[in-house]
């Protein structure tokens, strides 16, 4: 039994060391992340921001025909969490009318969008059986805007809409993840 155990505890010496690496590694490239700062990067296409996310996202069901697919931004932003960011301009053109932003990885709410302006007023409610909050915002841009945020399973989300309250609440309740 000498041999048996000597080996055994070979293997778990080596266990130790490689665990001790995994957590070096992890915690370096933890600091590399937060030493470069609030990263951003564009995509041509959401399956292409999903396979850099690693990660699906959840879309609304329900899409309003007065809105253009595809996005005409794409973006993925930040770490911890990392923010998928989807931008939809009008059929006709013109400037984005609506932002889907959802939480990908880490967890914590999400950060405030650039250009979101002030706050004009804000209640709680319900989005698919989740609480939510509801504000009405006054943009950077001067529009009047509907942001509304909630969590599911585990994720944050919010939408930003100069659209009518209706149409956003509508696609909020239809939000589903390709799978699940």
């Amino acid at each position: 039994m000498g041999r048996a155990s000597q080996l055994a505890k070979a293997v778990a010496g080596l266990l130790a060391v490689l665990a001790g690496a995994v957590a070096i590694l992890w915690a370096v490239d933890e600091a590399a992340l937060y030493a470069a700062g609030p990263s951003e990067r564009t995509f041509a296409t959401v399956a292409e921001l999903e396979r850099a996310a690693r990660a699906r996202l959840a879309l609304p069901t329900y899409f309003p025909a007065t809105l253009r697919w595809p996005p005409s931004l794409i973006r993925l932003a930040g770490h911890r969490p990392a923010v998928a960011v989807l931008g939809f301009s009008p059929r006709e053109g013109g400037p984005e009318r609506l932002f889907v932003s959802q939480a990908v990885s880490g967890d914590g709410p999400l950060p405030p969008e650039p250009g979101a302006g002030v706050v004009l007023e804000s209640r709680e409610l319900s989005v698919a059986g989740a609480p939510a909050l509801l504000e009405r915002l006054k943009g950077e841009d001067g529009a009047l805007w509907h942001r509304l945020s909630w969590s599911w399973n585990g994720r944050a989300y919010a939408m930003r809409s100069r659209g009518s309250l209706e149409e956003l609440l509508r696609m909020a309740e239809t939000v589903r993840r390709e799978g699940g």
